[in-house]
């Protein structure tokens, strides 16, 4: 049985930021097959380690993440920080306006938000359900998950 694409959009800035994606990445591999988004961190390492200039490797890292985004069949959005990472808001939108609209899920551990009233009403909105207060939150919704789908194979 093949794994569906998931495709984890979060921030990868610092240390605190890649041991949260590695711990999804770790746990969510177990269920889907898991794909980053990529970002300026990625962007950083094509400048240093082949000399690209930055307007290519952009246009690169930016095609990447939305051919990503037209592969995946889920996304699952980190909304850690004092605002949401605009690359992750890229990747949110571009999921919910492609030809074949992707589920988008949030994970938001930090109590921060932009607004007084919440997160931005066009990043909330566009959410399959409230974001996930904590990472084993989006444990169990992975199994749970998994399992209705492989019921519904079963079935057919």
């Amino acid at each position: 049985m093949t794994k569906q694409r998931l495709l984890l959009a979060a921030p990868r800035y610092n240390e605190g930021d890649r041991r949260v994606v590695h711990s999804l990445k770790r746990i969510l591999s177990k269920h889907y097959d898991v794909y980053l988004l990529p970002g300026a961190w990625d962007q950083r390492l094509l400048i240093q380690l082949y000399g690209v200039d930055e307007t290519t490797t952009g246009a690169f890292v930016g095609e990447c993440g939305y051919l990503a985004v037209q592969d995946c069949d889920v996304v699952l959005c980190v909304f850690d920080g004092a605002h949401i990472d605009t690359g992750v808001g890229v990747a949110q939108g571009a999921a919910a306006a492609s030809k074949r609209p992707k589920p988008c899920y949030a994970l938001q551990t930090d109590i921060r938000r932009l607004l007084p009233t919440g997160n931005n009403p066009m990043n909330n909105g566009s959410l399959a359900r409230a974001p996930f207060p904590t990472i084993d939150s989006v444990r169990s919704w992975a199994r749970r998950l998994k399992k209705k789908k492989s019921k519904r194979r079963r079935v057919k």
